[in-house]
């Protein structure tokens, strides 16, 4: 099978879409299917993760969600004989679904609030703990259900890290912060003058703090974070592959909501 993933990645709209469609084309790989990208924007650090994964990712020109997307999207898909089209992002809706619904496709809608007027698709994935079928009291008749966190689209990094037992301790001292692809309103920087703060009021318990603050190239205010975290002695660490690595040496987490989230409590990680 011949899949295609329509999804994008950026500044405002961050790398969780794209990230959460990379876990299910890991997967899709691993069951021996081809997976493509199709993206009208990107940041660097998914195109460098595409890159590494051998996906070949398509540029798109056409306004993201708009009709001629989806026609785009529909020519793409039938000109790599793809039999399905990932669709994750929340500028699509109902006449993008039914677009590629008209032209044959089988279609995998990736949501998390509802928040489309009618759902056309063959499937909707939620993985979140609020996803109810009152959520989607406006699909077509044959449209399947995905439903809560047994659904979560976890990267391939994490599952060699079932059954992992953590080890809490009483007083956290490994802090990782990591709030997004993008963060636009830069709340790492907030979080890097917060802890540089307290650990200077509190010495006697913040002595042998260790932070490390993941981010990607795609930051929207990596200059700016390059020398705070440096006066306050904390580790910044740029488009880094093994997460779950890092989830797994910390005693607790900042972080961001979204799919991170489910990726803390795969590593029983506090946050």
């Amino acid at each position: 099978m011949k899949i295609l993933f329509r999804t994008d990645a950026g500044p405002q709209i961050g790398a969780g879409h794209a990230m959460r469609c990379c876990a299910l084309a890991q997967a899709c790989r691993d069951r021996h299917a081809e997976v493509i990208f199709a993206m009208a924007e990107t940041l660097p650090a998914i195109t460098a993760r595409l890159s590494e994964e051998g996906i070949e990712a398509v540029a798109m020109s056409t306004p993201p969600g708009s009709l001629e997307d989806a026609t785009s999207t529909a020519e793409l898909a039938r000109g790599r004989d793809c039999e399905c089209v990932v669709v994750d992002g929340y500028v699509f809706g109902a006449a993008f679904q039914q677009a590629l619904k008209d032209a044959g496709l089988t279609v995998l809608f990736v949501d998390d609030n509802g928040h489309t007027s009618r759902y056309k698709a063959d499937y909707v994935l939620n993985q979140n703990l609020h996803a109810t079928p009152a959520l989607y009291p406006s699909r077509a008749e044959g449209t399947a259900l995905l439903l809560g966190p047994h659904y979560a689209l976890l990267r391939r990094e994490f599952s060699g890290w079932r059954g992992w037992h953590r080890t809490i301790p009483k007083l956290a001292r490994k802090i990782l912060v990591t709030l997004g692809g993008s963060d636009p309103g830069n709340a790492t920087l907030r979080t890097i003058h917060a802890l540089d703060s307290l650990k200077k009021s509190q010495p006697d318990l913040t002595g042998d703090l260790e932070v490390r603050i993941l981010v990607t190239s795609g930051h929207s205010h990596l200059r700016t974070l390059e020398p705070e975290a440096a006066k306050g002695g904390f580790q910044l660490l740029i488009n880094v592959a093994d997460v779950a690595a890092q989830m797994a040496q910390a005693d607790l987490a900042v972080s961001a909501a979204g799919s991170t989230c489910y990726e803390m409590a795969q590593l029983g990680l506090p946050a």
